[in-house]
């Protein structure tokens, strides 16, 4: 719960204030293009030469850092605000590997993680109506960040080939330039036509409670379905219609919903997670300034923002088709092969100890048996260690000899009962 929380406040606190959020006031529309690039390179430096051991010692600063500059930005000049958000950029890198090392750490860190994201921005939708001095919100949400320092941060963990998160980087890369370019001009037109301003969060929430389902039968399948929700955020948008924008931003909504939930997934699939947090957000966020500038571009050129969009899309279809069964076996959840298990072997392990030692038999690494069953690396290391004490080995080799010599034992008890029929 702990874990979910911190996650939430994260969040509310990055779609309030830095991500252009509320508390930015005046300054919105601009921010972005000076507190991205230095939480870029923090992030990207972060995923080649930072790792879990050497996190936590950044994080007090990095939280004490975003939360001071949190709550002097309402109440600075005009003129230091820009610079505030550009000093902003590289402890609130920290802040967003501590939360996503917390999550990381957790039983089941996806769950985890879309929880605090339904939370994070439900909290968003009911503290921007709030009827309270924007300086008082930035506070008490600045000293909110605090909850990150209780929680301890998980050490270091197996880390996957870094070869295999390369396409799917530049999937996300791709998506988050739409996602840019899509905000960079609809979110101005929804605000004057919403319905119901705020409400558009709810799609947000519902992709990511959905896409938590998709995710553990296919990961790849989440992707797609964010962007078939971005081409039909741009079908919907080309109608310049007030009911055709509502329906526009909550495509692109949910489109971003499954997209975030696919980066969470690739980061939460083995190795380590400061460092992977750092390749994977500092590509998304690369992606989102990459895509603000597109905007930008387009709205010079209004005859160019729905060939580039469709350009967008093709793009990422056409990678996906190219790379994405190949690398389907790095990162989608592995299933439970079938093996044939001694029948003692129910009687003498639990029943979460026999699981996992048919998924390790089955020939799953502990990453892979972790992800096919739904729990952490450590909790298999540790059921693997009961089995080899409950069995009377030392190790792999030992367990599995023992398990032939019990499926032949097994076999000759069979063939005797047959042969006295």
């Amino acid at each position: 719960m702990r874990q979910i929380v911190a996650f939430a406040v994260f969040d509310l606190w990055l779609l309030a204030f830095p991500m252009e959020g509320f508390l930015m006031g005046e300054a919105a529309g601009r921010g972005l293009l000076y507190f991205l690039p230095p939480l870029i390179a923090t992030l990207l430096l972060a995923g080649r030469r930072l790792n879990s051991r050497k996190l936590p010692r950044l994080v007090p600063w990095g939280v004490g850092a975003s939360a001071l500059l949190t709550m002097l930005y309402p109440v600075a000049p005009p003129d230091w605000q820009l610079p505030l958000l550009t000093l902003l950029g590289a402890p609130a890198a920290i802040v967003t590997l501590a939360a996503l090392a917390l999550v990381k750490g957790a039983e089941r860190p996806l769950p985890v993680a879309a929880a605090g994201m339904v939370l994070g921005n439900l909290g968003l939708w009911v503290f921007a109506g709030l009827a309270v001095p924007l300086a008082f919100k930035s506070a008490a949400i600045a000293l909110a960040l605090v909850v990150l320092l209780l929680p301890p941060l998980p050490g270091a963990v197996d880390e996957r080939p870094r070869a295999a998160l390369l396409p799917f980087l530049l999937l996300i890369f791709l998506f988050q330039n739409l996602g840019g370019l899509m905000y960079g001009r609809l979110f101005p037109l929804y605000q004057k036509a919403a319905f119901l301003p705020g409400v558009e969060l709810l799609f947000y929430a519902m992709a990511v409670v959905g896409g938590v389902a998709v995710v553990r039968r296919h990961m790849d399948h989440l992707f797609l379905l964010g962007v078939a929700f971005g081409g039909i955020a741009f079908f919907f948008l080309s109608g310049q219609t007030a009911a055709f924008l509502n329906l526009g931003m909550f495509a692109m909504q949910g489109a971003t919903g499954c997209i975030d939930l696919f980066s969470l997934a690739l980061i939460f699939a083995g190795g380590d997670p400061v460092r992977n947090s750092g390749r994977v957000m500092g590509v998304t966020c690369l992606g989102i300034l990459s895509g603000r500038m597109l905007s930008s571009f387009s709205g010079f050129l209004p005859d160019v923002y729905l060939p580039l969009g469709n350009l967008i899309l093709l793009l990422s279809i056409l990678i996906f088709y190219f790379f994405g069964r190949r690398l389907q076996p790095a990162t989608a959840m592995p299933e439970m092969a079938t093996v044939a298990m001694p029948k003692i072997l129910q009687r003498r392990l639990s029943s979460m100890e026999f699981k996992v030692l048919e998924s390790v038999l089955s020939g799953h690494s502990f990453p892979e048996a972790a992800r096919a069953i739904g729990i952490s690396t450590s909790s298999v290391k540790t059921y693997m260690h009961r089995i080899y004490e409950k069995m009377g080995v030392t190790g792999r080799e030992q367990l599995l000899d023992l398990v032939d010599e019990l499926l032949e034992g097994q076999k000759g008890v069979v063939g005797k009962g047959a042969d006295k029929m």
